[in-house]
């Protein structure tokens, strides 16, 4: 299969992964206090409309207390032009086994 993702950039058709999911594009690392006031500001001047996925480096403030604002980033119906919108779509987050543990 094609391990490599991308859309298209004809018809909107996105090809999927080896893993049979689409690619991740939009990727945060740390969502620390200030990550809403952040991506209010920065995302719209990027185009990016939801993230993929985030990861997080460390377990202290700087690395993990905006981690509630991430929801009003992740994919959801209000994002949906087709019939029958998808439920919000669960956000993938990468962190290592120590930073789980704190």
């Amino acid at each position: 299969g094609d391990a490599a993702g991308a859309a298209d950039g004809g018809g909107g058709e996105v090809k999927l992964g080896a893993d049979g999911r689409p690619p991740l594009r939009n990727v945060v690392i740390d969502v620390g206090k200030t990550f809403r006031e952040g991506a209010l500001r920065w995302m719209p001047r990027a185009g990016v409309r939801s993230l993929d996925a985030v990861v997080l480096t460390h377990e202290h403030a700087d690395a993990v207390f905006g981690l509630d604002d991430v929801r009003g980033f992740q994919k959801g119906p209000w994002m949906w032009h087709g019939k029958d919108p998808p439920p919000k779509s669960p956000l993938p987050v990468f962190l290592s086994k120590q930073c789980f543990e704190r």
